[in-house]
């Protein structure tokens, strides 16, 4: 099943209700002859009554199906499938964990 990805404009922040977030970069990582999106990125709370703090971290949109499809509003749209097995998520973790500065890996 693919779902639609749009992607961020890198390095904007994006307010939050007690913070903001920042995608520094994306990454096309080829896994077992496909190509696995990611994204990273750090949030900062600073506007918090319960505290301070920051996290980078990594989001996997998936196996990319389309890449960057231009739309009307000037953004972009990837088709990904969803990254559902187990043993592939752990080991796409793996890879990422040892690649990049995270402190945590979602998968969409």
């Amino acid at each position: 099943m693919l779902e639609r990805y749009k992607h961020e404009i890198l390095n904007q922040e994006h307010k939050t209700i007690s913070g903001y977030y920042t995608i520094t970069h994306e990454i096309r990582l080829p896994f077992q002859g496909r190509e696995v999106l990611y994204v990273v990125g750090y949030a900062e709370v600073d506007t918090s009554c319960c505290g301070t703090g920051t996290i980078r971290y990594a989001l996997v949109a998936g196996y990319i199906a389309s890449w960057k499809q231009p739309q009307a509003d000037g953004s972009f749209i990837s088709q990904v499938e969803l990254i559902r097995e187990e043993d592939q998520r752990t080991k796409i973790e793996s890879i990422i964990i040892n690649r990049e500065i995270v402190s945590q890996v979602s998968f969409l």
